[in-house]
């Protein structure tokens, strides 16, 4: 059976306790468990001991698991962070992936998902319960309907569409020439079509649109891709729609040239 190494830190010890309890029950995996009673104190622990996982509540003494995670993985970004918390507010859950935690469950959980959720984590993949995954999932469908498209999309031809999303991604019209195979000339002449057709004088104002409405066209992007893959899923991607622009603005184009 192997062993996983896991920092739990909780300033309660009664919870701890029955976090080791759960886990000396399970037969998936030997859990060495070292504990922590705050947030200092895990930052200390860490200084000497390697964790395959670390059980981060969010409500500690000093300083909260957020910023205790933002700060863990300053120091070392290869720490693999679990949130095992009560708090299932929107808010929450997104500080908590922007600071960079792994995998997001709630103290209610079970020993069968707990047992799911420390192993995925300590195999580098995002983990979140089915509660935390309504809740964000409830947000986006919410939204989606809010988004604000230009007109006369459907009178681009394919290969407009096609030169759109690119030109979305802010690419230069000599990286898209290379890409698709085509002249500079070419490119430049079906950029200045969709300006016409979309009612827009200058690319920047593509940008713009896209910056105005990033709100919405995310929501909308979290619906879509919700549908189609595991909510283990979710942290990477909404990872990748916050902090890669290029990807995201290849996206949106994605849904609203379909």
């Amino acid at each position: 059976m192997k062993q996983i190494k896991i920092l739990l830190v909780d300033d309660h010890v009664v919870v701890r306790n029955g976090i080791k309890l759960m886990l000396s029950q399970q037969k998936f995996f030997m859990p060495i468990i070292t504990e922590a009673n705050d947030a200092e104190e895990a930052i200390e622990v860490v200084k000497n001991k390697d964790f395959d996982v670390i059980l981060m509540d969010i409500s500690l003494p000093i300083m909260d698991g957020i910023a205790a995670t933002k700060k863990l993985l300053l120091e070392n970004p290869a720490f693999k962070i679990l949130a095992l918390t009560m708090h299932n507010e929107e808010f929450t859950i997104n500080q908590m992936i922007e600071a960079g935690a792994l995998g997001y469950i709630l103290k209610n959980t079970g020993v069968e998902e707990l047992t799911n959720a420390i192993n995925t984590v300590a195999n580098s993949n995002p983990y979140y319960s089915n509660e935390v995954a309504q809740t964000l999932l409830n947000r986006a469908a919410a939204k989606t309907t809010k988004v604000k498209v230009p007109p006369a999309l459907d009178t681009l031809t394919k290969r407009e569409k096609e030169i759109l999303k690119l030109v979305g991604a802010e690419m230069t019209s000599n990286a898209i020439s290379e890409k698709l195979c085509i002249s500079k000339r070419t490119v430049e002449v079906h950029r200045k079509n969709i300006l016409k057709k979309l009612g827009f004088k200058k690319s920047a104002s593509l940008y713009k649109f896209v910056a105005e409405n990033e709100t919405y066209i995310k929501c909308v992007y979290e619906y879509r891709m919700l549908i189609l893959i595991n909510f283990k899923k979710l942290k990477a991607l909404i990872k990748l729609i916050n902090y890669n622009n290029n990807y995201f603005c290849i996206a949106f184009f994605d849904i609203i040239l379909k």
